[in-house]
């Protein structure tokens, strides 16, 4: 559709949202809302490269693992423990800076276009996906909590996504990604519920 490329610029200020408010929010319930607007920027930016019916195979993916990862959410709680890891800063001061510089370094990396990619991907794509890659891995690099380590691993891959899209818009292949992202998901809820059990002494 038209409309998507001539607009792709908010789907990428979406990604820049959603992706930084993942990092620097401590409830649950806004993170997984937040990781939902990711998925919605992941569909609108690869709907450039592929017929919207297709791209809405990365929506669909994407809410099946916002919804595993929300059962996890009412069997834990919706407060997000800040476990950094060892030597960082766990301030929310600090990762308003990170997200801050790292977001400021995306951006312009993308508009560089230092990536040899084809010509159907838009400068908007390039610079949303580098925002979520950049961001996800940055969320990977501070935080060691199961669900937060989570919330970055999809966050980086759906950046990915964007990217490969264009290189390989085989069906097989966006199943493929659509499952992973699920796999991922029952993983990091498996290892939420599982630490909150070993905290309350065992007891489900």
């Amino acid at each position: 559709m038209i409309w998507l490329r001539d607009f792709a610029a908010i789907a990428a200020i979406l990604a820049l949202v959603a992706g930084a408010l993942v990092i620097v929010l401590n409830d649950r319930r806004w993170m997984l809302l937040m990781l939902a607007c990711v998925y919605v920027a992941l569909t609108w930016l690869s709907a450039i490269s592929l017929p919207i019916q297709v791209s809405a195979v990365k929506l669909v993916g994407g809410m099946m693992a916002c919804a595993v990862l929300a059962l996890s959410i009412m069997r834990v709680g919706h407060e997000s423990e800040i476990v950094e890891r060892e030597g960082l800063p766990s301030g929310i001061a600090f990762r308003v800076i990170a997200v801050l510089l790292v977001s400021a370094s995306a951006w312009g990396l993308a508009e560089r276009g230092w990536m040899l990619l084809p010509g159907s991907v838009s400068l908007s794509a390039t610079s949303g996906a580098m925002l979520l890659l950049s961001l996800g891995l940055l969320h990977l690099g501070i935080s060691e909590e199961p669900f937060r380590v989570g919330m970055g691993l999809l966050t980086a891959l759906a950046g990915f996504e964007i990217l490969y899209v264009a290189v390989e818009p085989s069906l097989a292949v966006l199943a493929l990604m659509a499952a992973v992202h699920i796999g991922i998901a029952i993983i990091v809820s498996y290892l939420v519920v599982g630490a909150a059990v070993l905290r309350s002494g065992g007891r489900p």
